[in-house]
């Protein structure tokens, strides 16, 4: 083969890579352009209360439910699942795994998905059942909205035994979805240990796959997943972070990885792994077309100087790109809490830093301030209060929760609308970069 003939192939090569980062971010412009104007789901217009018993309440049924030793008993084909590998728990049950905390020395310890896996199902029956352990609850939308606000099955509310099955009926006579009409249907949130759906005699449960063809990863610390307000999240009409974004975006295979205390550095004081051992055992065969990136804080009293920051970040972003050097990230500066935190050292070093690791991938890579910057201060939360102490000098009043680090209900809820806004300012600009090369002035603002 002469050098002209490698040259050509090499240029083949680099044109399909170049498409296949444009085709995936066009789906993902596409889908955000299409899903965010219609904001957060509403409510049904007759909210269906928790109907649950220890056995079904469709006595002439079909039961669509899993089984590790019959194939004849075992109907995942007839679902959708989303949002983590739907592992078995026991024999008749699954729940959805989207990372592993680790435990300060085995990364692949205590396999965990604190913002959810996501189910999605479609029937015409005029009422079904879902056979899920009554613990931490699931949220779920028929036709784009809930069917009541906050979660079913918790067991910490419903005063029910914990752990144990539960039949949840959702009748829809006498709401604006009564009759057999088509419903499609998403259960979401903490699902853990589902056992299938029943349905009456003559109908059945089919697969609602998502349209767009996106597999994507949120990554964080505890700020994706965890409430903190003087309200519950519980009976709380919306998510967390994660499973808003999922719905601003319209990508409901979204992995959420959720490393409370951790960071680049920060492993929670030796107990769990850091972003970097986590990835390192979760990215295997993951092939994500996009990635989130929004952590960092925990690393405040550990990140040194910047140049070694950086060095940790750069490692981070390259553990991805291996795995599929296609991959598109969206990366933040870490999650400040108030003005002056925003302002201060730590929080203004890391963001220059996982800037300047994002810049060394410009073709792979965006950058999204979340701290401001020494020119322009205007981070994304600013104030000094929080929710039960509120200062009137800021959104922190209303973003920060109680705890004065975890975002509020309202909290998670402005945030993943600020990612997924600022995703959409930064897309034109990464998809020049793949286009065109990096052109200063130009097409490198979020870079610099």
């Amino acid at each position: 083969m002469s050098a002209l003939d490698f040259i050509a192939r090499g240029g083949i090569a680099r044109e399909r890579r170049e498409n296949r980062r444009l085709g995936a971010l066009d789906l993902l412009a596409k889908s955000i352009a299409q899903n965010l104007p219609r904001g957060l789901p509403g409510l049904i217009n007759v909210p269906i209360a928790e109907n649950r018993a220890t056995s079904t309440q469709i006595a002439s049924g079909v039961t669509y439910g899993f089984s590790n030793s019959s194939a004849a008993s075992d109907f995942p084909h007839h679902y959708s699942f989303c949002g983590g590998n739907w592992e078995w728990y026991n024999a008749t049950k699954r729940q959805p795994v989207s990372f592993h905390f680790g435990n300060g020395s085995d990364p692949s310890a205590s396999g965990a998905s604190t913002a959810g896996g996501i189910v999605r199902f479609a029937t015409w029956a005029n009422k079904f059942e879902v056979l899920v352990q009554n613990y931490l609850g699931f949220r779920i939308k028929v036709n784009g909205k809930y069917l009541q606000d906050g979660m079913y099955g918790v067991a910490a509310l419903n005063g029910d035994a914990s752990g144990f099955d539960r039949w949840f009926l959702f009748d829809f006579t006498g709401t604006e979805f009564a009759g057999t009409g088509l419903k499609q249907i998403e259960l979401s949130s903490t699902i853990t240990r589902f056992g299938g759906v029943r349905v009456p005699a003559g109908y059945t449960v089919e697969p609602w796959p998502q349209a767009v063809p996106i597999r994507a990863a949120l990554c964080g610390d505890s700020m994706p997943s965890t409430f903190s307000d003087s309200a519950d999240s519980r009976t709380a009409r919306h998510g967390n972070m994660g499973e808003i974004l999922k719905t601003l975006t319209g990508i409901p295979d979204l992995w959420i990885t959720s490393l409370g205390g951790c960071g680049f550095i920060s492993d929670s004081s030796g107990t769990r792994s850091t972003f970097l051992e986590q990835a390192t055992y979760d990215l295997s065969e993951k092939n994500y077309d996009v990635v989130w990136e929004i952590g960092g804080r925990n690393d405040a009293p550990y990140y040194g100087s910047e140049a070694s920051y950086r060095a940790l970040v750069e490692q981070w972003i390259e553990i991805y790109l291996a795995d599929n050097p296609d991959t598109l990230i969206f990366m933040t500066g870490p999650l400040s809490v108030t003005s002056t935190e925003a302002a201060g050292t730590a929080m203004q070093t890391m963001q220059r830093a996982k800037k300047a690791a994002a810049a060394k991938y410009p073709q792979n890579c965006a950058f999204i301030e979340t701290c401001g910057n020494s020119v322009t201060a205007d981070p994304w939360i600013f104030g000094s209060g929080r929710v039960g102490a509120t200062a009137g000098d800021g959104n922190a009043d209303l973003v920060r929760g109680t705890d004065g680090v975890h975002p509020s209900v309202f909290g998670h809820q402005y945030l993943a609308h600020r990612i997924a806004t600022e995703t959409a300012r930064v897309i034109p600009l990464l998809a020049s970069r793949i286009r065109n090369g990096v052109i200063p002035m130009v097409n490198d603002d979020d870079l610099t």
